[in-house]
């Protein structure tokens, strides 16, 4: 796509058209206004803007692009295309606004009328902070949890989401605000993800990651950010009132290599089974592991084995490298496979899940993963359908190539097992929590007892 430039409008021209005339009356209304023109052959480029426009959104004339301008300008380039009406809201500093994008013609070249609105109730920086979370925050910000356990590697804070690719900080602990490149923590009140440079397709990835189960107001998740690159944050959270998260997280630098790596015995133990984020975040370093290592990949399609249905429990899992796409598949691993849903992202694995029927009614289901950062690089997950939970590292089978043995010894030689299971850990108490409290008395008076509770059951199991 060629780079969107801005231009002055030659106010002098005295040969102006109707549909000129037109757009200059939109301009004189008292909403803001922008008019992009899509000239033939031209890059695209703002035509008209009201002050109204300028006063709003000034980054669209700032030669250092954000993040916010470049999702604008992506929907700009959507609605031409598609020739549709779109809206949107938009985080810029300081912040909400509601867009709306409509297509039109003038002198026979498609432009695109832009109209945003501040959203005033919820303009991040200056929302109120729920009564409910004020002592968490208090708390957060004098690092209570820091201080008193000694856990200086922990990061933790309170945080909204006004909308998928936005995160706002009500506050968090020193550790995060060094982070972030702050002098203290008190700098993170009110601060959101754009101002502190993180681009909105990590927040996205949190966002997803927090809301991937909505029946469950605890997550756990192990992801990497393009802000922090080479850096694994493991984290644990738990929604205290609707739309606001106490979130804890450690991070572990990740030693980056370009070659094979050595086989070496594991710091903390292989372990004897995986519950169900364990084991995404295991196929997540198995796929980095086996494109450094490729002796452990094929270069086809492997089709299930007899052995494969002796116990429901079985999982056949394999890795799969080809210049030639594992999808579409069609029946060449010997089943016709149905699509159960669209392509699930959450953190930077992708998953594609299918089903199939057999003969004799036995149901299976089959997962593609793959990470865009490893090309031309899938791994292929067969299952009982019944068996969606737990995977048991003695159940896990595959073709010669995959080592399954000397994979589970070097992936974990190499992963930060103690600070995972230390999550594990603090995710424990998250739930422990929920068992011993009525979610409808979740409110002002016990959301500091609650969240104190977890950490006084840490405290007992991680300090010792």
């Amino acid at each position: 796509m060629k780079r969107p430039r801005i231009e002055a409008v030659d106010d002098a021209n005295p040969q102006v058209s109707l549909e000129e005339m037109a757009l200059n009356l939109i301009l004189s209304s008292n909403k803001a206004t922008i008019v992009v023109s899509f000239p033939v052959g031209r890059a695209p480029y703002v035509r008209l803007a009201n002050e109204k426009a300028r006063e709003l959104l000034p980054q669209l004339w700032n030669p250092t692009e954000s993040s916010a301008v470049a999702g604008i300008w992506n929907s700009i380039m959507q609605v031409v295309l598609e020739g549709d009406e779109r809206q949107e809201e938009v985080v810029v500093p300081g912040l909400l606004l509601k867009m709306k994008y409509r297509t039109t013609h003038v002198d026979g070249e498609p432009v695109v009328i832009v109209n945003a609105k501040k959203i005033k109730q919820l303009s991040i920086g200056v929302m109120s902070q729920p009564r409910e979370i004020i002592p968490i925050v208090t708390a957060i910000e004098n690092d209570v949890v820091g201080t008193v356990l000694g856990l200086r590697q922990i990061n933790m804070s309170v945080i909204h989401f006004p909308q998928r690719g936005a995160i706002r900080y009500l506050a968090g602990n020193l550790n995060l605000a060094r982070l972030f490149k702050l002098s203290c923590a008190a700098d993170l009140q009110d601060r959101t993800s754009v101002e502190l440079g993180q681009t909105s397709n990590d927040s996205a990835i949190v966002y997803d990651w927090y809301h991937q189960h909505v029946e469950n107001k605890v997550v756990v998740c192990s992801t990497e950010l393009e802000q922090f690159p080479g850096m694994v944050f493991m984290i644990t959270a738990r929604e205290v009132i609707p739309g606001y998260w106490v979130c804890m997280a450690i991070t572990h630098s990740r030693n980056l290599t370009t070659g094979p790596h050595p086989l070496s015995s594991p710091k903390s133990g292989v372990p004897k089974m995986w519950i169900r984020n364990r084991w995404d975040q295991f196929m997540e370093e198995t796929l980095r592991y086996v494109n450094q290592n490729r002796q452990f990949t094929s270069e086809f399609r492997r089709k299930i084995p007899k052995e494969f249905f002796d116990n429901p429990l079985n999982v056949y899992c394999y890795a799969y490298m080809s210049d030639q796409p594992f999808l579409p598949s069609g029946n060449r691993d010997g089943y016709l496979w149905k699509s159960s849903r669209g392509i699930v992202s959450a953190g930077k694995l992708q998953r594609k899940y299918h089903y199939t029927i057999l003969p004799n009614g036995t149901k299976l289901r089959r997962r593609v993963m793959w990470l865009e950062e490893t090309k031309n690089l899938w791994i292929i997950e067969y299952r009982h359908f019944d068996n969606s939970c737990n995977t048991e590292a003695d159940k896990l089978m595959g073709p010669d190539c995959m080592n399954w043995n000397l994979i589970l010894n070097s992936v974990y030689a190499e992963a930060p097992q103690e600070l995972s299971t230390s999550i594990d850990k603090i995710s424990s108490h998250f739930s422990m929590a929920e068992t011993l409290m009525d979610q409808s008395q979740l409110g002002p008076d016990n959301v500091l007892s609650y969240v104190s509770g977890i950490l006084h059951h840490w405290a007992s199991g991680y300090g010792h």
